[in-house]
């Protein structure tokens, strides 16, 4: 499966044995491909990368998706020049962005994203930049600007028709959710945090929280510390947020999506209860 990319400088996956309904960006905007092939249809072979990295091939994407979700991964550019993956799940109007784990990949919550989907809500699952099936930024070692990829993704997002947006991020990614759903403002309508730190690789949660205006919640575990104090603090400085819960899962030193398995968490059940009512609320 190859990469192709249309005139705005985003490019779909591409089925091998059928003309499957990938999610093409045609005129800006995420839509179906039809029977006989889209407006992307024809495209020509991506042209060099926008940054010095190479672009991750998409035959790579882990096992936790669909042969149909496979082919449906969408990339598009982020503000700082590098080529981001992501997966949609389900449709409607009403959605949630989600930011992948440090050293990990959509996979971390493509199975959340799967149940929010059945549920009949939308979800995009991101790759950050250098993780996963996303290309590194020309600074990712030094300075990554994750806040530019989740930028990126909820504009591409409401591009599709998702009209209102929450952001939903796991360790690294709730850090960089949280910093960007402070510079988004009213673009967002609420921000959920799972086990990040008050700051990481240039961002600053700590700041981004004092800034918020929309709903907070942070989730933690309360043997994960540094977390579980990162919590406490962001949801504390969030003063002028509408709301601003913590909830600290007992006895656990699980992090980030792995909150959410209810084997293994003593309080997975309520943790993703409570995050359930938080994203469809």
């Amino acid at each position: 499966m190859g990469r192709r990319e249309n005139a705005a400088g985003i490019a779909v996956g591409a089925g091998a044995s059928r003309c499957v309904a990938v999610l093409a960006l045609c005129a800006g905007c995420l839509v179906g491909c039809g029977e006989g092939g889209g407006a992307d249809s024809g495209a020509a072979t991506a042209p060099a990368p926008a940054t010095k990295f190479p672009v991750p091939d998409l035959d790579t994407a882990g096992p936790c998706l669909t042969p149909d979700e496979r082919a449906d991964i969408v990339t598009f550019r982020s503000g700082n020049g590098a080529l981001l993956a992501g997966a949609r799940f389900g449709t409607g109007d009403t959605g949630v962005v989600f930011v992948d784990m440090a050293g990990s990949s959509m996979c971390a919550w493509a199975a959340y994203a799967r149940s929010l989907a059945g549920r009949g809500m939308a979800a995009f699952v991101i790759d950050l930049n250098g993780q996963g099936l996303s290309q590194p930024s020309d600074d990712f070692l030094e300075a990554p600007d994750y806040g530019a990829d989740v930028a990126a993704a909820v504009e591409i997002f409401r591009d599709s028709g998702v009209r209102s947006i929450a952001l939903a991020g796991a360790s690294l990614g709730a850090t960089a959710a949280v910093v960007a759903a402070a510079d988004l403002g009213d673009g967002v309508t609420r921000v959920a945090e799972l086990s990040g730190d008050a700051s990481a690789d240039g961002l600053d949660a700590m700041d981004a929280a004092g800034r918020l205006r929309v709903p907070l919640l942070c989730l933690a575990g309360s043997e994960d510390s540094g977390p579980a104090d990162a919590a406490q603090r962001m949801c504390d400085a969030a003063t002028s947020a509408p709301s601003n819960d913590v909830l600290i899962a007992r006895d656990s030193i699980l992090h980030g999506t792995h909150l959410l398995d209810q084997a293994s968490n003593p309080d997975g059940e309520a943790v993703r209860a409570r995050l359930d009512d938080f994203l469809t609320g």
